[in-house]
């Protein structure tokens, strides 16, 4: 009788086991604690920031706003923030290498949406403009990456960039 006894409370201690692994996971995300969730959270104040400045990019997000995927939320934030990146361009001029530098590129889109918001027509460069929102991206992956590192350094651009507003109605009076 010790031996069912056993028996059955392992067979019990496994089922549970194992129905509770799905179950985890499932809260995990809908709570928003996996890796994808951490993504979206990191970019948010990044992507509210663009697309504040360009809101014509903004897909339409009507149908299952609440029920929509946290992978599909993710990829619509990364492509819009990546639309947004090729507008403000065209507001400043950049260099191959503020691409490389996190800091130096947040600094340059902070100065695009001053400038795009102060109602400046876009930069006229005599070189061929680069049609690209990361160079060196080539995977989903590798732009997320990206985004990542600009997410990151966009709080210090975000305090110059209010700043600058500041300092530049100050100028105005």
């Amino acid at each position: 009788m010790h031996r069912k006894a056993w028996s059955f409370a392992t067979a019990m201690f496994v089922a549970v086991g194992v129905s509770a692994i799905p179950l985890i996971s499932t809260l995990t995300t809908r709570l928003g604690h996996d890796r994808t969730g951490r993504n979206l959270r990191r970019l948010r104040p990044l992507w509210t920031d663009l697309t504040a400045a360009v809101p014509e990019v903004v897909l339409d997000t009507t149908a299952g706003r609440g029920q929509q995927d946290p992978a599909i939320r993710l990829h619509r934030m990364t492509a819009e923030i990546c639309d947004s990146l090729l507008h403000l361009r065209r507001y400043v001029t950049i260099d191959d290498s503020d691409y490389k530098d996190p800091q130096a590129y947040t600094r340059r889109i902070a100065e695009a949406i001053i400038a795009k918001n102060a109602g400046r027509p876009p930069v006229h460069s005599a070189a061929k403009p680069k049609n690209r929102a990361q160079p060196d991206a080539r995977d989903l992956d590798a732009e997320l990456h990206i985004l990542l590192a600009l997410a990151n350094a966009w709080p210090q651009a975000r305090g110059a960039r209010t700043y600058g507003r500041r300092r530049d109605t100050s100028q105005a009076r």
